[in-house]
């Protein structure tokens, strides 16, 4: 509540800023004028910067306009992405139960329920904070870290995880952990361990004092933070630090009917304890899209882009009122209305053109720049960028053509009479 009194006041102080300033600059300007020379005529605001002023207010409004909705759409594409990234690990119909100790009956009471497909056993969820572990390729080799989750093998299958050399986990009815390992191709990498086919059956030490066997070998997946590079990775078959049922289900299900039918077999077991269920695709977005954020920079570009389009419009307008005589004279001549408007409005549409020649590049260069702070990203979308200036440019035209209509149908009697 704070932050956003705080950003509601910034937003009010700044106004009234601006507000000053719009008013005070052109006075400060107007009041610099001579009596005499402005009574003769010798100056007017047409000869204060001519065409140079105008053309570049109009080039700079939409160049800065248009770069900052497109790092704003780069923005929600990679949000979204990332709120809904099925690429690196499956999320899509998987329901997630915390439970103090591996409950085998409770397991198979779930397994056994019409909707459930498999039920997979892991230390912490990914996309979470995972446990961390320190690895070296000999007791007398240098450790590094490495991220470290227990798992068994449905777990594996149902994050749909690709195996790139040997095989899954081998899950077993003992309660002590294993000696063979999945890692990802990091770990290969920072133990030199070599490439992946060959270093299925390579032993080393985890955490000083266990030695264990490369079993298989998966890719650098983003199992934890988008932004960094992924961290070597132990995947472990340890059922002493399984904390979760990880649920896929055969097909979607209603989540609330779901969720009562768990309950009832998780009463069974502990009658006394609330039941600890969710939904991992929906805690994944929540996660990583900033819903309010978003709304509130969308609001932002709507902001940006509305002041944009009234300076054109003050400026089309103005241009238009000082070439009222030219109007009224060619509409006497037999100008049709058609190359009235193309006459009033050429030089803007020109002005807009080149602010998309400026502003792509440009706006691609900075979306690309912003997307270098993730590793994992879904990249630049070129096309998205040219149907938003599209959009941008369809307004503006729409804006600079009303405007040049309107004076172009305006009476030529009336036009002339204009002093």
């Amino acid at each position: 509540m704070d932050n956003q009194w705080i950003l509601w006041s910034s937003f009010v102080l700044f106004a009234m800023l601006l507000g000053v300033l719009a008013g005070f600059i052109p006075a400060k300007i107007l009041s610099r004028f001579k009596p005499v020379n402005v009574l003769k005529g010798t100056i007017a605001p047409a000869a204060m910067g001519k065409t140079f002023l105008r053309n570049m207010l109009v080039v700079i409004q939409f160049v800065a306009s248009a770069c900052f909705i497109f790092i704003v759409a780069s923005m929600f594409g990679q949000f979204q992405y990332m709120a809904t990234d099925n690429t690196n690990f499956n999320r899509e119909n998987i329901y997630n139960i915390a439970v103090s100790e591996n409950q085998r009956l409770l397991q198979q009471d779930i397994l056994a329920n019409q909707h459930v497909e498999r039920v997979g056993l892991v230390s912490t969820p990914f996309g979470g904070n995972a446990a961390q572990a320190s690895v070296a390729k000999n007791a007398q080799s240098e450790s590094v870290a490495a991220s470290y989750y227990a798992a068994n093998s449905d777990f594996i299958i149902n994050m749909n995880l690709s195996i790139l050399a040997g095989s899954n986990l081998i899950s077993s009815v003992s309660d002590s952990a294993s000696a063979f390992v999945l890692v990802n191709e990091q770990l290969l990498s920072a133990l030199g361990l070599g490439k992946t086919q060959d270093a299925v059956g390579k032993t080393f030490m985890m955490n000083n004092k266990q030695e264990v066997t490369i079993g298989g070998v998966t890719s650098n997946f983003c199992y934890s933070n988008y932004q960094f590079t992924a961290k070597p990775l132990i995947i472990q078959y340890n059922p002493q630090q399984f904390h979760v049922l990880n649920i896929k289900t055969k097909n979607k299900v209603e989540e609330q009917r779901f969720k009562s039918e768990m309950n009832t077999i998780w009463k069974k077991y502990f009658p006394h304890t609330e039941l600890s269920f969710s939904n991992y695709q929906k805690d994944m977005y929540e996660r990583y899209f900033p819903g309010g954020d978003m709304n509130i920079v969308g609001t932002f570009c709507v902001v940006v882009l509305t002041i944009a389009l009234m300076g054109l419009l003050g400026i089309v307008t103005y241009h238009n009122e000082m070439r009222t005589k030219e109007v009224g004279i060619r509409k006497v001549m037999g100008a049709p209305v058609r190359e009235i408007i193309r006459q009033l409005s050429k030089s803007f549409i020109k002005l807009t053109l080149i602010s998309g020649l400026i502003s792509l590049p440009l706006g691609y260069v900075i979306c690309y720049l912003f997307m270098k702070l993730f590793v994992y990203s879904y990249g630049v979308n070129l096309l998205l960028l040219c149907t938003l200036f599209t959009s941008i440019f369809g307004m503006a035209l729409i804006t600079i053509i009303y405007k040049s209509a309107h004076a172009a149908i305006a009476n030529p009697v009336k036009s002339l009479r204009t002093e």
